[in-house]
Order: C-alpha cells, then structure tokens, then sequence
C-alpha cells in the first residue's frame, strides 16, 4: 500500500537543484534567503531535541548481529549533530530488517562526538579531518558486510517501511544494481522521484516542488540515477567498481557518475515509491550553499569528460522532454497508453481477468504502460491497483472523461499506442482524435474488442422476448464497428467476432483470448466435492448474470431440489440484486466478493453457466476449466468456447436440471469431462500463445 504524504505544508519550497542551474544568481540569493530562515528554525527545533536526550541520559542502541547482516548502512556524520540525532533516532525505530551500522564521522567540531559516545551497537570510524563524502563513505564500504549496501545522508529521516520496501525490491530483481526512492524535503513537497540526466550532463530530480502523492510519482520505473541522499546497491557491486570516484572529492556528481557506471556494467537503475525518505537537503553542507553549487559546476564539467559516450544517447536538456526522460528503457521498447473503464480486478468479471493478463504480458515483454482508468478515475476499494497490477505500470488517476483531452495532449508524442477498451471509451477518444488529427502521427490507435456488445443485445432480446428485426441488428452491428474508424488494429477474442471486422474491411484483426497460467491439478476426488457452484458479477437483474441466475434459481433450481433435497448451490460474487438475493436458503449460500476463490472450486462438484445472451468469452468457464471443476453449460456458452461435445449443455430447465444431476452424481462421466477440460484449457488458454499475440500487435 502507498503512504499517502501529509499535506500539512506550512512553508513553501524554495530550494532549487542546482544542477539543473534553473534560477540566476539574483533570484537563487533571494530564495536561499529564505530558505536560510526555514532551515535555521528546523536546525534549532533538532538541536533542541538532542539537549533532551542528552538531559534524560539516554542512548540509541542498534542489533548487535550474531550473523552476517542483510544490509549495511553507512552514514557520514559532519558538524550536523541535532539533525544527526533525528535520523539515527529514525533508525532505530525500524526492526523489519537485520542491519548492521557503520558511522563514520568526517571530522565533527560539534556536539557530535557527544552523541556518538551515547550511540550503543554501531561501528564508528572517527576522522580526525574532514576527508570528504566520497572519501568517507569508501571508507566505510571496506568494512561492509552486508549483501546490501545503503549510502544514508546524515539529514535524512526514514519512513517505517523503507528498508524492507528497498530490501525486497533487490531481492526480486537480480539485474538491478540499485535503487533509491521518493525524496521528500523537509516540508513534505518532493525533491525528486528518481533523476534525470541531461545530454550536457546536467540533471533534474524529476518532479521538484510537486504533489508526492500524484500518480506520476507512484510506479516504479527505470532512472538515470537516484540521489545518494537514499541509495542502496549490492555490496559486491560497489566494490567491484571502486565504490564512488575520488575524482569528484569531496562530494557531488559521484552518486550520478556511480550510477551510469552500473548501466555500462550491465546493471539497472531503479526507483521505488515504497521507499520514502524526508530529507532536509544541504544538511551537511554547514549553510555554504555558494560552495556546494560551485563544486557542482566543477564536477559537472568532469563528469562530462568521463561519460561523454553515456551522454550522447540522452535527451536534450529540454522540459517538453521531461516525461519520457523520466524513464531510461531500451528505445525499440514501446510506450502504451491502456484507456478502460477501471483498474482491472479480475474478481469483478466482465473482460477485467482478460485485461489485467493483457497489461502483464505488454509489461513481461518490456514495454511502458500507462493505464487511464476512465470511468472510475479514483481508487476504488482498499485492493491498491499494486496488488491486481506490476508495481511498474503507471495508472493515471483523477483523469477520468474531463481531463483526458488534457492529458493526450500534453502527452501526444509519449505514446506509440493507444489501446483502447469499450465502445463508451472508443467514444471519448475520437471525439479528440476529430479536434486533433496530429495525434494519430505519433500514437497507433488499437481499438482491443473485449467483445462485440450489439450482438449480446441482440441475443437479450431474443431471451426476453424483445426480438430486433434483422434489418436493426445489422445497422447495430455496423453502428458499433464504425466506431473504430480510427484504429490501426483491432484485438478480439475469438474467430466468431473477428469474421464481423474482417467484413468490415478492418485490415489487421487479432485473436486474443485468455491466458491461464497453469492447470490446477486437483487434490480432492469426486466422492470428497459436493454442491453446485456459480461465480460472478451481478449488477442488475437484467445483466447477462443476473438474468442467469434469476432463469436458472427460478425455473433449473427447483427442478434439483425434487431430485436432491440437499443440493447446495454456492454464489460467488458481488451480487447487487435483492430478486436474487431473495432465494438465500439453506440450500442456496450467497459469499459476496472474494479475492480468492480456489477453495470453491475444489470443493465443489460442478460449475453452472446458465447465461442465457453474451458476448465475448466467459473466463469464469476457462477458471473453472483450469480447476479440473466439470461443467454445465447453456448452448450460446458452449458455442463461445467452442466446447461442444466437451462439457454438458441445456437449453431449458429440464435439461439443464437433468445434466446438472447427471454430472453431480455419476464419477465417469464426471472424470471424463475433467480430462477434456484440463486439455482445452491448455490449448485454448495457452499462455505462450497469448504472450505471442500480445507481440505481434505492438510489434
């Protein structure tokens, strides 16, 4: 889950990255002025806090490892002892990680010393002058034994769940070399969400001054580099380049220079929202800010010299190149901007399995995304986008249909696609795509066919008794198809609706259909399941589901009853239906929304899919399948499937009623069917095939 940043900002920011050299003298004097009174009544309120300690005869005690730590820390102390004490004071609090701590003081005249003989469990390496920041924190690496290795500066505060955020994120991405995480400065506005490197060698903390909380700053992507205010790298790594270069003594460009170095290894930069820290920025820099800027344009200049090749691949150091700067990823990769209704939650049905296996292969295959969730623009319950989708995939909240104009066009030349979900969405963007043809130069439009919705309400009226005339239905079906006048590709899900745009004249229409991961080989028989079980969606009585459950409880359920007074029918599923609701019994129990549902499909015997119009492909069906849980449908979903004569079908309730008690009672041809599904579902759901596919279409 995200830590939401306070917004009780009192003091606006002031400082600038010098590196980015944005403001002239005159006014960069005029906002450190200010800055100096910020930053001496925060000096004042540490150093406060120290005399407390030192009047309650405390101490900071850290773990004295028994074993090789996971993680080491080094901290460069230098003549900041209060905001010394807030940081170590900060971590000591965490515990979620074994660490071991190696401070090493750059030559303190302060009340340093004084702290340090209250510190218990920490190495301590005492320079009698200040050798520099680079000196000191290679210093301490020789002593490291950690797998990890975290350079921490002096003024920085760690948020709870930082160290085991960053831990983690190594741990399960070996080509990651290292990693930083979302700066905040001292008054909780952002210093930077990872950096940028410019092609003169210049670099920009992306995202200064901003919101932390806005959605740009929450995915993790690959950086140009990330500060060493918070860095953490494999230790072998750091010691195999020759930790940070003396070149740049005594201090700045070396965090940059290490980490393009790392990317000519092989190595990968990354940053991570989950990992936060406050910063005060400057902190050791004993108010010299004159000289700090200096040695930068200094060490600006050397770096230039000794990256010239890295630099020549980057973008120019211009604003309007911000947004695809703030990602370093191979340039044969594409950008993809991915418009649905909302942040795909398999558990809600209705093409969302389909679409979040979509995003994860455009993302398995290296490609940037940025999902758009347009008609549900904010987060909708506590299961964070995080937990349904990579971490790496951007979701662009608080957009919605006002605001996309806006954003296509301050991002036109970002994607090469825009895929785009739903005839209501398909709507919204060619309204702007008629306003602002460019955009079709930069961004290939891929209009991705969940299903062909006319021809399920073509199916509704049938079912209900509202037939549409022939001649209606063709002018629906054509109404509907043009609508994507503006894609360059269609993506469908099964031959049956991709003929419908082949007639169409559509040139490239591509099949893709579900992709289940593995078949779940079964742990309990026939004789240990019992029960009937339903799952899905419902969110009216004249949904597709609805209307299913409603035919099958009122006309197919009574039906079992007579032959099996015990029957028990489990409904898995948001259900905003009171007619259905109505029928909860004993014999009939309903569960509501679950994030796992594994233990009903193996503890029950059979699955129903008593639909009665769709369109598209039931995934709940393939779940099933993937279960080894036979099933009874109706002849429009066998047709969909194309399972005819591999699962039992009814078209009215007695012969549905009839094929259900069959299968619930009789192991042979309940295991039969088992067999068959369990080959289906590995040809049908292949998940090579569908990552072929997804390929194909951005290729």
């Amino acid at each position: 889950m995200r830590l939401k940043i306070p917004h009780n900002i009192i003091y606006d920011s002031i400082i600038n990255v010098f590196k980015h050299f944005p403001l002239n003298n005159t006014e960069r004097k005029k906002h450190q002025n200010k800055n100096d009174l910020f930053k001496e009544k925060e000096r004042n309120n540490a150093e406060n806090e120290l005399n407390n300690f030192f009047l309650n005869k405390s101490y900071i005690s850290f773990p004295k490892l028994k074993r090789k730590p996971k993680l080491s820390i080094i901290i460069v102390l230098f003549n900041q002892a209060g905001l010394s004490f807030l940081s170590l004071k900060t971590l000591e609090a965490i515990n979620n990680v074994e660490y071991e701590l190696i401070i090493v003081d750059n030559g303190s005249n302060d009340r340093v010393s004084r702290l340090l003989a209250r510190i218990e469990g920490a190495r301590i390496i005492r320079n009698k002058n200040n050798e520099g920041f680079i000196r000191a924190v290679n210093q301490g690496a020789e002593y490291a034994q950690g797998e990890y290795l975290l350079l921490l500066n002096d003024d920085a505060l760690l948020f709870q769940d930082t160290l085991l955020n960053a831990v983690n994120n190594l741990e399960n991405n070996p080509a990651v070399g290292a990693l930083g995480g979302k700066i905040l400065q001292w008054n909780y506005k952002l210093q930077e969400a990872g950096s940028i490197i410019w092609q003169d060698g210049s670099c920009y903390g992306y995202g200064r001054d901003d919101d932390p909380n806005k959605f740009e700053y929450n995915f993790t992507r690959k950086v140009d580099y990330c500060s060493g205010a918070f860095l953490m790298t494999r230790t072998h790594l750091f010691k195999e380049l020759g930790g940070f270069d003396n070149d740049y003594y005594p201090a700045y460009y070396e965090d940059t220079d290490y980490c393009v170095r790392l990317w000519k290894s092989g190595h990968t930069v990354v940053y991570d929202p989950s990992v936060i820290i406050r910063h005060f920025e400057f902190g050791s820099a004993d108010n010299k800010e004159d000289k700090a800027f200096k040695l930068q344009i200094k060490n600006r200049i050397l770096f230039n010299e000794k990256q010239n090749d890295f630099l020549s691949h980057q973008l120019a150091n211009n604003n309007n190149n911000t947004l695809k700067a703030r990602i370093k990823f191979d340039s044969y990769k594409k950008c993809i901007l991915f418009i649905d209704d909302r942040v795909p939650d398999p558990t809600l049905g209705s093409g969302y399995p389909r679409a979040q296996a979509f995003l994860k292969s455009i993302v398995h295959l290296g490609h940037f995304v940025t999902l758009l969730p347009l008609q549900f623009p904010e987060p909708e319950s506590s299961i964070e986008s995080e937990i349904i989708l990579p971490d790496t995939i951007e979701v662009a909240y608080g957009v919605g249909c006002n605001g996309l104009e806006q954003f296509i066009l301050k991002r036109k030349n970002i994607y090469d696609f825009i895929v785009v979900s739903r005839p209501h969405n398909v709507k919204e963007l060619n309204k702007i795509i008629r306003k602002h043809p460019e955009i079709l130069n930069s961004s290939k439009i891929v209009y991705d066919a969940e299903a062909i919705f006319s021809l399920r309400e073509i199916a509704k009226g049938d079912v209900l008794g509202r037939p549409i005339l022939p001649r209606d239905q063709q002018k629906m079906i054509a109404a509907e198809l043009s609508l994507y006048q503006y894609a360059n590709k269609i993506v469908t899900v099964s031959d049956r609706e991709r003929q419908y745009y082949i007639k169409s004249n559509f040139p490239h229409v591509n099949i893709l259909g579900h992709s289940i991961e593995k078949v779940n080989i079964p742990t309990k028989s026939f004789y240990e399941r019992f029960g009937f079980l339903f799952v899905g969606t419902i969110q009216s009585d004249e949904s597709p589901n609805g209307d299913s459950l409603i035919w099958f409880l009122n006309y197919v359920w009574p039906l079992i009853i007579k032959k099996n007074k015990n029957a028990q029918l489990n409904i898995v599923g948001l259900c905003e239906s009171s007619t259905i609701y109505a029928h909860a019994s004993n014999n009939v129990i309903f569960h509501g929304r679950i994030n796992k549902i594994a233990h009903f499909y193996e503890n029950a015997r059979v699955f129903i899919a008593p639909t009665r119009f769709s369109a598209g492909i039931p995934h709940k069906a393939h779940e099933a399948g993937a279960y080894g849980l036979p099933i009874i449908a109706t002849p429009i979903i066998t047709s969909q499937l194309g399972w005819e004569g591999i699962i039992l079908s009814g078209d009215s309730p007695q012969e549905f009623a009839d094929h259900c008690v069959m299968l619930h009672e009789s192991s042979d041809i309940w295991a039969a069917q088992q067999a068959s599904l369990f080959n289906k579902i590995e040809t049908d759901c292949n998940p090579k095939l569908f990552q072929e596919t997804v390929q194909t279409i951005f290729s």
